[in-house]
Formats: C-alpha cells, sequence, structure tokens
C-alpha cells in the first residue's frame, strides 16, 4: 500500500501543476512577451547609369567623317568643330560649290590652301568618299586653343578620279595618314588655324 500511496500523490502533484497552469493562476502578473519582429530588409540601392556620350552626327554636306574612337571625344568642341569643316570641305569637293562652314571654319592662310586643293579637284572631276573614317590620336585643350592630331584612312578621305584610284597614280595607299591641327577659338566658334601633314600612323584597316 505504500508504493500505491506514494504513486497517487506523485499523480495529485502533476494534476495540480496542470490544473494552475491551464486556471491561469498568476500568470497575469507576469510581462507577457513582446512579438519578436522581422527586420526589414533594407531598400536596394541601385547605381545611376553613366551618362552616354551624344550620337555621332552625320556631315551636313553629303559627307561624313566617322570617328572611330568618337566615345572619347563625343563632348569636344574642338573636335567636333574639325570634323564639321572637314565634313564640309568633302561636301564641296563632290558638289563643286564652295560650302559656308569651309569659309567659318578656317583662317584666311588655311582658307587659300584648301581652297586652292578644291579648284585641283574640280578641274580633275575628282572626289571623296561619302563616308570618310578618321580616329583622333590626341586633343591638347586651353581654353582657347586646341591641337587635334589625327589619322585618316586614305581609301574613304583622299581625292579619288572616276574609277576610284589616286590622281597621283598610287596603287598602294591603303594607310592611315597622320595630321596635326591647330584650332582656335575666335568669336565662340573653333577655327582651324594650321594643318600640316605628318606621315603615317600605324594600324590596319578600320573595322
Amino acid at each position: 500500500m505504500k508504493r500505491h500511496a506514494l504513486t497517487a500523490a506523485a499523480v495529485a502533484v502533476v494534476l495540480s501543476v496542470s490544473l494552475a497552469a491551464c486556471s491561469g493562476g498568476g500568470s497575469d502578473d507576469k510581462p507577457k512577451a513582446s512579438p519578436s519582429k522581422t527586420p526589414s530588409a533594407a531598400p536596394a540601392t541601385t547605381s545611376a547609369a553613366p551618362p552616354q556620350p551624344p550620337a555621332q552626327p552625320t556631315g551636313a554636306y553629303g559627307v561624313t567623317y566617322e570617328i572611330q574612337n568618337w566615345d572619347q571625344y563625343a563632348t569636344d568642341p574642338a573636335v567636333l568643330a574639325w570634323k564639321q569643316t572637314l565634313e564640309a570641305v568633302g561636301g564641296s569637293v563632290n558638289s563643286g560649290k564652295l560650302a559656308e562652314p569651309v569659309r567659318t571654319g578656317m583662317s584666311k592662310k588655311v582658307l587659300r590652301d584648301y581652297v586652292s586643293s578644291l579648284e585641283q579637284a574640280r578641274s580633275g572631276n575628282w572626289h571623296v568618299e561619302s563616308v570618310g573614317k578618321v580616329r583622333v590620336e590626341s586633343a591638347e585643350n586651353s581654353a582657347s586653343r586646341s591641337t587635334l592630331t589625327t589619322c585618316s584612312w586614305a581609301p574613304s578621305t583622299v581625292y579619288l578620279t572616276k574609277d576610284g584610284k589616286s590622281p597621283d597614280g598610287d596603287e598602294n595607299f591603303d594607310v592611315w595618314l597622320k595630321n596635326t591641327y591647330d584650332l582656335a577659338l575666335r568669336d565662340g566658334r573653333w577655327m582651324i588655324t594650321s594643318s600640316k601633314s605628318e606621315g603615317k600612323c600605324p594600324g590596319g584597316p578600320p573595322a
């Protein structure tokens, strides 16, 4: 009987504990645990896309100089002025009429040299390709001066006869021609003040 008495006592203890838990006796005195908060995810950060260079403009007189490394010089006003002036020169060759940007984009000395060359092209019925492949090797700029070193793919930029050959009979003119141009800012406009041939640039045909 002693063993059964112990067992009954043990059951009584268990029941008393269970009843106390169910009745909530004394539980109101204990602070309730605050619900756990799930940390909100940090807002995703997006890096701003780099500004895109302006599109390379086409020539206004039927000839376009495609600068192969345009992205490097797209915002250089001296480079743009040089491009537009030489495009006007090419358009003048093909039309036989001097385009106004040739006059306004060159100093008087440089203009005289180009006019003489244009007259020679007109008398020989020469022309230039509608797209000239060029690249800018360097641009040294100050507030009012710029020196450009450029390379021009000869078959796309030199004078050509009616059958597409070099007027001087050169059969091997698949080369990059190197030139240096000085420009000056005058009355808010970049103007070519000198032009000099510097030989050849390295490299194969443009892509």
